[in-house]
């Protein structure tokens, strides 16, 4: 088997599904992490020998004697690689190379496989990048490395920004689909257009929330803060407010009601198949835990942007144009990260990922550096030494007083516990690792340090904190 003639291939891919995650996600999270692992399987006289390609090519045969599958043999070897449950695999059909019969299956793993935070958008994407992978597979002539560079090059110039955008809403319509199997269609289109509307010059910052028929039945009248459906009431001959385009400035009326903590709330309308506005509740009546009325809730945050949450997990979101995961930075979601790249329990993380909240209030820009209490230390220490910044003497957890401690030029580096060991730390390191021209001193010099860390084995989290709220997760 030529098994270089697959290099070129590979290569490929590894730029598009990179260039992929940077469109697909708005802020950089721990899927900036995210890797690809390559796994030829070749069939010979009814024996299955199974080898491993890394992104950098490097071949190895991880065949074993005995009956075991070869998804066993995958998985065994991705266990050895990986976390154990954070990646997902896809299979190609046959296809021939270099006269060898063969598969190509390919492995994506993140530490999005983790938790919800867009896990449904993210896999739906993964498989639009399998089905263009096994695309090119078939449609290449391997008979010649010089056809295969050839051709897979022409393809990448031609199709690469036109292929992005298309999986990415592809996706996004799949999930949609999805949802549509458990509540009335969603009509994306609809959710869209809404969100560019404005009432009285302003731009639509409300919340919508969208119940299946059980799950509207499951409300009581008394429920509501303002209660707009007659079902029960012959006396009263209103008309219904459908979810349709024709209601569409009906509907966008009501939701500048339906702001902060409360509400517009529309149910299934099962004959009709469509929804129709029941009301304005609080938002904290989908919280209860003994109700547990399952949802879909449409976070509208400004014009043409939105949320979606499928009973509090976040699936996607969309931004001028373009569908999309967030990088969401509540303590919720902080603790959650905290936890599964560190190893620490869920208390422990606590006090920092408040802290991280309270820093998001910062007037001005900040970063905030997580580590291990000993690595935490040395680092304030070393970086003190040679005057980067001021280590503190007793490290305390000083959440109420974050803010007004990274109001000054420098990084906050703070242990996983929240204690805070060093302020205003200059960050050096003499890395090599590639900047990004469309980002500030701030961004790229927490890139060039951290390859320096990677170099010392020290695990670290960077919350990057810009002037406009966004939020760079990086780790090392």
């Amino acid at each position: 088997m030529k098994w270089e003639l697959l290099t070129p291939v590979f290569d490929v891919f590894q730029k598009m599904f990179q260039n992929t995650m940077k469109e697909l996600f708005a802020n950089k999270c721990l899927c900036e992490e995210a890797s690809l692992y390559f796994f030829v399987v070749e069939i010979l006289n009814d024996s299955k020998r199974v080898f491993y390609i890394n992104p950098t090519g490097e071949i190895n045969d991880i065949s074993e004697n005995g009956e075991q599958t070869v998804n066993g043999l995958i998985h065994k070897s991705m266990k050895e690689r990986i976390k154990d449950g954070t990646y997902m695999q896809m299979i190609s059909d046959s296809v021939e190379i270099g006269g060898q019969k063969c598969k190509i299956g390919w492995i994506i793993a993140s530490e999005c496989m983790d938790h919800n935070r867009g896990r449904f958008l993210f896999r739906c994407v993964c498989e639009a990048l399998a089905d263009a992978f096994n695309g090119m597979l078939r449609q290449t002539d391997y008979a010649y490395e010089s056809d295969v560079i050839r051709q897979i090059t022409a393809w990448w110039t031609d199709e690469e920004q036109h292929f992005i955008q298309a999986s990415i809403q592809e996706a996004a319509d799949k999930v949609s689909l999805y949802l549509q199997t458990l509540y009335a269609p969603l009509n994306l289109s609809f959710i869209v257009k809404l969100s560019g509307e404005y009432y009285e010059r302003a731009a639509c910052r409300s919340n919508m929330v969208l119940l299946s028929q059980k799950a509207a039945c499951s409300i009581r009248k008394t429920d509501f803060v303002y209660c707009l459906d007659n079902t029960e009431f012959d006396e009263m001959k209103l008309d219904d407010i459908f979810f349709i385009p024709a209601q569409m400035r009906l509907i966008r009326k009501l939701l500048q009601i339906a702001q902060q903590d409360l509400c517009l709330v529309l149910g299934e309308d099962a004959d009709r198949h469509i929804f129709k506005v029941l009301g304005i509740c609080k938002k904290s009546l989908f919280h209860e835990k003994n109700r547990q009325i399952s949802h879909v809730m449409i976070r509208f945050k400004n014009h043409m942007q939105w949320d979606m949450l499928l009973n509090e997990i976040y699936m996607f979101s969309y931004k001028n144009g373009q569908y999309i995961i967030e990088d969401k930075t509540d303590d919720r979601n902080i603790v959650t990260q905290i936890r599964e790249y560190f190893g620490e329990c869920e208390e422990n993380c606590k006090n920092s990922a408040a802290a991280i909240s309270e820093a998001l209030q910062q007037e001005h820009g900040t970063m905030i550096i997580l580590m291990r209490a000993e690595e935490a230390r040395g680092e304030a220490r070393r970086l003190g030494e040679k005057q980067y910044g001021l280590p503190a003497v007793v490290p305390k957890i000083l959440t109420d007083d974050i803010r007004q401690l990274s109001n000054i030029d420098g990084s906050v580096i703070m242990d996983t516990s929240g204690r805070i060991y060093g302020i205003g730390m200059i960050l050096d390191g003499a890395g090599q690792a590639p900047g990004n021209l469309a980002r500030g001193a701030r961004y790229n010099s927490v890139v060039k340090y951290r390859e320096e860390l990677r170099k010392r084995n020290v695990k670290a989290m960077f919350f990057i904190i810009s002037e406009d709220k966004t939020v760079d997760l990086l780790v090392c």
